[in-house]
Order: C-alpha cells, then structure tokens, then sequence
C-alpha cells in the first residue's frame, strides 16, 4: 500500500515521504480499514515535527481521523468486513495511508451515504469539544461560552456544540477573515484579536457578567485575557496552545475571580468513544452539526495540508481523499 512516512521530525515538505509500504496485519480487538478520506488538524502537524506530547514514531505514517470500509478483522472483532465506519487511529496507525489499523472500539459504524468528508472529521475534533463542554464544564443552556480559536478544527467544533446545547457563543480567531469565518460556523459574535480588547468584548457580550465557560485551544495572551473576563463560577477548559505560548497561572486568581481551570485530554474518555460518536451522527444526521469543510484535497497534497494548516491558512477543516 501507499502511505506517507514519517521519516524525520520537522516541516511536513521535509518530514513525510510518499512510500510503498507492507499491508497492515490486524491483531486481537483490531480492524484493518480502506481509507476513503482522511481529515487533518493540528495535533498532525505537530506530530510531524515532534512537538505533540505523545511522540510519533519515525518510520510511520502519521494522521488520524478516517473514513472508509473494513478490510480484514482480528481475532475477538465483531465488526464484518465491509462494515463503513468512521474513526481514529493510535499514533503511529496514521490515516495518511490507503490501508489503516484501528481498534475495533476506536471505530464507528455509519451510513453508505454518509458524505465521506464529513466522516472524516465528525471524530477527533468534536470529540474533544464534546468532552471540553459536556464532560469537563457541564455547560448549561442560555450561559456565555467564548471560543478560543473559533475558526479552526477545534474551535468551529465547539462553536456548533455549544449553540447545540443552548448557549450564547462569543469566538475569537486571529484577522477579520477568521473573525467572519466564526460567525458563518455559527457563533453569535466573531472577534479579530489582532485589532480588538477580547476582555472587552466578553464584558461587553455578557452585559458585564463574564464568560461562563472558555474553550481555549489558543493559549498565551489570549487565556490572559479571557481569565480576566471570567464569571464567577466560571470554567476555562484548556484543550491546546496553537499560538505556541503556554500560558502561567497565579492560583491566587483562582479565589480573586472564583473560577475554575481545567485541562481536558481524549486519551482519558476512550472508553466513551462509541457513544459519543453515536451522539454526534445524531446531532449531524438532525442537522445540529456540520463539519465545515474547506476543501478536500488529493492523497498527494497531504503536506501542503498541514503546512496550510500551519499557517492558519485553512478554516475550518481540511480532508485528505486517499481511495
């Protein structure tokens, strides 16, 4: 089979090469899948150049979200050959290859006609915005949720999950284009930090009360400022850093604002993974939800992909047709 092959850390035109590579071999609990389509964020790029904190493999095929047919089953598998399933890979499994290896508890059975670029990304991304709001802020109807990087996988996932569950949704993104690409994902104000005060702008969205939950995939000045706009009894749900600044915190703050931050990992909720994806192919299938695609590129363009991604180039999400 082909896959792209990790075969240094660093900028993906660098990094990955297209490679002739053995067949995948399922072993007890796992499937070997045909890859329709695989959807990219930024968790990717950083595999590629060694930053994310489980460190991919040399040698192995990076990505993760995917789309497509079961292949060949393991021992103690119960999903048919055939099967359409969507689903994520471990690293080092990656979905940037024509033939992908999952655990059957990591795949999700849907529809033929399921569009393929929308279960190429209704996975990893609105997984972790599902656990940031449901499980770890609880969010409530009618409360302020600001989204940090709204125009991005992440962030345009917890715009459309948040107005799912009733709040009143605030985004922020870097440029009047990512500003505007917020409010098209559905959030009911969209902010350009590179020109506007963001704490004035939740104040001002709130009616001075604060935000009740962020979502903050961005971190640096942009948590600043969002931990001064906090409500009390807030929560702020630290999901990544793509401005590259991990920002400090003085506990102190915690009691002057009486708030609460969290961090929020999907490595911990795998066991959830069937019913939450049941959850949102409901929520999609009732048209609550819609992965906002850009564009969906050639196997062969996977590293532009993730250097467009890179550069904040892409709104929304990215996908990959690999068969």
């Amino acid at each position: 089979m082909r896959a792209w092959v990790l075969r240094q850390y660093g900028e993906p035109h660098e990094a990955l090469s297209l490679e002739e590579v053995p067949d995948p071999v399922p072993g007890p609990g796992q499937v070997v899948v045909a890859v329709e389509a695989a959807g990219l964020a930024f968790p990717d790029l950083l595999r590629v150049r060694g930053e994310y904190q489980v460190t991919q493999p040399l040698g192995t095929a990076p990505g993760s979200e995917l789309v497509g047919r079961v292949r060949s089953c393991g021992p103690g598998t119960s999903l048919a050959p055939g099967t359409r399933v969507m689903g994520t890979t471990q690293i080092g499994d990656g979905s940037l290859a024509e033939l992908a290896l999952l655990r059957e508890t990591d795949a999700c059975p849907v529809p033929d006609d399921l569009p393929a670029a929308v279960g190429a990304t209704l996975t990893a991304n609105y997984s972790i915005a599902h656990h940031a709001l449901n499980t770890r802020a609880q969010v409530r109807p009618g409360e302020v949720v600001v989204v940090n990087g709204g125009a991005g996988g992440v962030g345009s996932a917890a715009i459309q999950l948040a107005k799912a569950a009733g709040a009143r949704v605030l985004a922020d993104d870097v440029g009047a284009e990512r500003a505007q690409a917020c409010l098209d994902f559905g959030a009911d104000a969209g902010v350009d930090t590179s020109h506007e005060d963001l704490t004035a702008a939740i104040m001002a969205f709130s009616e001075d009360r604060g935000a009740d939950v962020v979502i903050d995939t961005v971190g640096g000045d942009v948590f600043v400022a969002c931990r001064r706009a906090i409500a009390s009894e807030g929560r702020i749900v630290v999901v990544g850093f793509t401005g590259g600044e991990i920002p400090q915190l003085k506990v102190n703050q915690l009691i002057l604002r009486n708030f609460t931050v969290m961090g929020v990992n999907g490595f911990f909720y795998s066991d959830r993974f069937g019913d939450v994806m049941h959850h949102l192919l409901d929520l999609y299938l009732r048209g609550s939800i819609a992965p906002p695609i850009e564009k969906e590129y050639a196997f062969t363009d996977a590293p532009t992909v993730l250097t467009r991604i890179g550069a904040r180039q892409v709104r929304g999400r990215a996908v990959v047709l690999v068969g």
